[in-house]
């Protein structure tokens, strides 16, 4: 998949996705909750001076979300930063303090219309969040149009869309790009062709123990026999000796048969056509190559084109 604009969008093309041209305008990205405090702290300055312990509550929008930290009377704004961090698994909220800015920052790990971030305090007097003076920010859902067709209701980025998998990465608004889908014709060619090489290594394999030619005369060797005889004169023996070991195993026989059989039957594509392995191009060779595959180029990229 190509995108006219990749400050605006990537995409990849699923297996369901049909080639051809479509256009993509996004106005708003799906964005994640955030807060900002907006009296200025110094990293030295007490947010708890009140004597007592001080219990916040802290949830990204729902009670699955909703943990509690407790800030102890005389604790810092790192202190808090630290609390905060410490729960982030269950609230999916992350806080961060910029010392020379001198402001708490605290944002969602999840996006849209969702994300949000809720805080709560014990103290009647609320004199940590008064401290802070937070400004918070719900998410928002993603609002984009896909070939003439407005879609607003996508709480993440990454959407898929008629098969084809796009992350959102920018907005342009009036100004639609396009996604282009073609069939990545090498790339499925080489996947097949990997497979038949790898099928037509082992089927050779397995052929060539079935068929190696038995050496009866060559009987295992004494110890006594090799005292006898040089290494490489006992090392070609016993390559004799061994040799047509699995001639005619009926386990391996089986499963030579197995893989052929399964190379050779019909299968329905996604779209019901039934085909077979020699319909797009992949044909067995020989009787006398023991079923070995041959690849038609022209024929089988032919048809990864008609029907990828």
């Amino acid at each position: 998949t190509v995108s006219s604009n990749t400050s605006i969008a990537t995409a990849t093309a699923g297996v369901n996705a049909v080639s051809g041209t479509y256009t993509l305008e996004v106005k708003t990205l799906a964005s994640a909750a955030t807060a900002t405090s907006q009296n200025i702290i110094n990293s030295s300055d007490i947010i708890n001076n009140t004597g007592s312990d001080i219990t916040l509550t802290i949830s990204n929008g729902d009670a699955n979300t909703s943990a509690t930290i407790t800030i102890k009377n005389g604790q810092t704004i790192n202190d808090l930063v630290t609390a905060i961090n410490s729960v982030s698994n269950t609230t999916h909220i992350n806080a961060s303090y910029d010392s020379n800015l001198g402001r708490l920052f605290l944002v969602s790990s999840t996006t849209g219309s969702n994300s949000k971030i809720n805080i709560s305090e014990s103290d009647t007097n609320n004199t940590i969040l008064t401290k802070l003076n937070l400004y918070i920010q719900n998410g928002s859902n993603a609002d984009f149009i896909f070939n003439n067709v407005e879609i607003i209701n996508s709480s993440t980025n990454n959407v898929t869309v008629a098969g084809i998998n796009i992350n959102l990465v920018g907005t342009n608004p009036g100004n639609p790009i396009t996604l282009s889908v073609q069939t990545d014709t090498d790339t499925i060619y080489n996947s097949i062709k990997s497979f038949v090489d790898a099928y037509n290594d082992v089927i050779t394999q397995i052929n060539s123990k079935l068929t190696e030619e038995r050496y009866y005369d060559y009987k295992p060797l004494t110890d006594a026999q090799k005292e006898q005889m040089k290494d490489s004169d006992i090392t070609l023996w016993e390559q004799k000796a061994r040799s047509g070991d699995l001639n005619g195993n009926s386990t391996l026989t089986s499963i030579y048969y197995s893989m052929r059989n399964a190379i050779s039957g019909t299968v329905t594509a996604s779209d019901g056509t039934k085909m077979t392995l020699s319909s797009i191009g992949i044909t067995t060779g020989q009787w006398y190559e023991g079923g070995k595959l041959y690849i038609d180029d022209t024929k089988l990229k032919d048809a990864i084109q008609k029907n990828p």
